[in-house]
């Protein structure tokens, strides 16, 4: 079963403005495996064998980053949390679940 997170900024222009330094950024994440048509991005950690070509999708919105977490792997724990973790040095940013509620990076 997976899980549905979003990034949210307070200064969308700061996001708008950004995306394309973003984007390269999750693109040097260890685990980054592909980039597909929709600004989606895919990360998979090659240490945990199963069938899917990947284990957490990223997709870079208009307003938001979406985040898709298939599997609990070092992509989430380690790769997401490092992205997110520097981006707050940058701007107010806000990991929230599916129903809006924060979610502690721990």
């Amino acid at each position: 079963m997976g899980f549905e997170y979003k990034l949210t900024f307070d200064d969308s222009r700061w996001y708008t403005e950004n995306q394309n330094r973003l984007r390269a950024d999750l693109r040097a994440l260890p685990t980054f495996k592909a980039e597909l048509p929709g600004n989606e991005l895919r990360f998979k950690a090659d240490e945990v064998p199963n069938s899917w070509s990947y284990d957490l999708r990223v997709f870079l919105r208009p307003q938001q980053i979406d985040i898709e977490v298939s599997s609990s792997t070092r992509s989430f724990f380690e790769d997401l949390r490092r992205f997110i973790e520097r981006l707050r040095r940058h701007t107010p940013v806000h990991f929230v679940d599916d129903d809006g509620a924060s979610v502690p990076l721990q």
